[in-house]
């Protein structure tokens, strides 16, 4: 369960954060497929340590640590399709 709500987290939020503003928007596919692998590293990563503090709730810490991820590389991934797209038209 802790899986789904992390990739579910990662995909809605990395498809959203990158439509702030266009550097960084590389696309709803492209976005939404980042934020969902970002969201599984993201769980992966920092759910266990976080969990404590959410009242040793697991499916809270996954949630907020997918999203984080799914975040962080969905822009990340948006930035670097942006400034290879630039790269390669010239």
């Amino acid at each position: 369960m802790e899986t789904v709500v992390s990739l579910l987290a990662g995909l809605v939020v990395g498809a959203s954060a990158t439509r702030v503003h266009p550097r960084v928007d590389g696309g709803i596919a492209l976005s939404a497929a980042t934020g969902a692998l970002g969201g599984l590293i993201g769980a992966a990563l920092w759910a266990p340590r976080l969990a404590p503090s959410l009242a040793d709730s697991l499916l809270a810490a996954a949630a907020l640590t997918g999203a984080a991820g799914g975040a962080v590389l969905a822009v990340a991934a948006g930035i670097a399709w942006n400034a290879w797209r630039r790269r390669t038209a010239s």
